[in-house]
């Protein structure tokens, strides 16, 4: 299987590299698969390329979602709907090992595909003729596989299009891997900062230099009253200098302790509020790098804001359902 001398993309290595750095890119943004299949199909010449995460349902059916560059929507839903199930390279390709590359003709002759309905009715008509791919992952249930494909009028994939197919599919293999790493983070953040924001209790994440990386929603309502506590700039305040500078001082405390350093210093401080109610109680907590917050969101204080006001909310019916009181005598 070899090919005219040609200046091929595998030896132009600013190429390569451009296209190994757009396989990373879409580690984190989903919508950068398309990107790379688009500048993959530049690269060699290419009709269509497709990323078809595909599973075999106990009934045998086949199940896609495709990412496509260069066909139709409409087109994507036919193959789907019509020829998927009797695709003779579909179903082949749970036979190949995850890492491979492979070309169409490997997986069934190519004298049977050119008579094939499929060929006829849907490669033909598309100006589809020849195609290889690699197994980004195959489990036995599920596969995850890139598919390229050229024209009648095209020369066949050669040596050269494996060759530099295979030099990504390292690549590939690892952006899969860090995909479904970030996206496990992703949940497990959007989780967490969904049960924090539930909390009866204010809670700040500051990065190293005390600016505010988020803040639950009782911290966001403590700040927008101005009352002992603000936030302009990303940055804590009190409406006293001196009340801020204690603030500062236990978030300093807190940051040179997650930064190893062996400190002594205050991590808690009561903030007076000038509408006279009762103070704001902090603590500031280190946050180690093992942490989970460390590694996703490089945070390294967490400020623990305890309202002494939030704690009375509801105190009094809670009061007359346990004795039984009455509405005077439970206020009091």
């Amino acid at each position: 299987m070899t090919r005219a001398a040609t200046s091929h993309v595998l030896y132009d290595t600013h190429r390569v590299s451009e296209l190994v750095g757009s396989i990373y890119a879409s580690a984190t943004d989903t919508r950068q698969w398309r990107v790379f299949a688009e500048k993959l199909g530049h690269a060699l010449d290419l009709r269509v390329v497709d990323f078809m995460l595909s599973s075999r349902a106990p009934d045998g059916r086949l199940g896609f979602i495709p990412v496509s560059w260069g066909s139709k929507r409409g087109d994507v839903r036919r193959y789907h709907n019509e020829f998927a199930d009797g695709d003779p390279h579909m179903l082949r390709s749970f036979e190949i090992p995850t890492g491979s590359v492979f070309t169409l003709a490997q997986l069934a002759p190519d004298a049977d595909f050119v008579e094939s309905r499929l060929f006829k009715e849907l490669y033909e008509p598309l100006g589809l003729r020849y195609g290889f791919g690699g197994m980004i992952d195959n489990d036995g249930v599920s596969t995850s596989l890139i598919l390229c494909h050229r024209g009648p009028d095209q020369p066949p994939p050669g040596d050269e299009d494996l060759q530099l197919l295979g030099v990504l599919m390292e690549h590939l293999l690892r952006a899969r891997a860090l995909a479904v790493e970030f996206g496990t983070l992703n949940e497990q953040l959007r989780v967490s900062f969904d049960l924090i924001d539930r909390g009866r209790v204010g809670v700040i994440f500051l990065n190293q230099d005390g600016r505010v990386m988020h803040a639950n929603e009782r911290a966001r309502g403590i700040t927008d009253e101005d009352d002992g506590l603000s936030l302009e700039d990303e940055k804590l305040s009190a409406p006293r200098h001196t009340d801020t500078k204690a603030l500062n001082a236990v978030i300093e405390t807190a940051t040179a302790i997650t930064q190893g350093q062996s400190v002594e210093g205050p991590i808690n401080v009561r903030l007076p509020r000038p509408s006279g109610r009762r103070p704001l109680d902090i603590s500031a907590l280190p946050i180690g790098s093992k942490s989970h917050w460390w590694a996703v969101v490089r945070a390294s204080v967490c400020l623990i804001v305890n309202d002494g006001e939030a704690g009375l909310e509801g105190a009094a019916e809670r009061l007359r359902e346990l004795y039984e009181l009455s509405p005077v005598e439970a206020d009091l």
